[in-house]
């Protein structure tokens, strides 16, 4: 079986091993930190911004 990628040059990046996990950590992070930042851009209704932070 061959691999599928839905990326170009994805296939370069390691998931496995510490670097790959290092990888998917920050892949998982920036899921979760958009989610915040999408969440939290309301002024006046959230008055705090992850945008700053980073």
């Amino acid at each position: 079986m061959f691999p599928i990628f839905d990326r170009h040059h994805h296939h370069r990046f390691p998931t496995m091993g510490y670097q790959g996990a290092l990888n998917v950590l920050v892949k998982r992070l920036d899921t979760v930190f958009d989610k915040l930042d999408d969440d939290t851009i309301i002024p006046g209704e959230t008055d705090y911004s992850y945008d700053l932070t980073r």
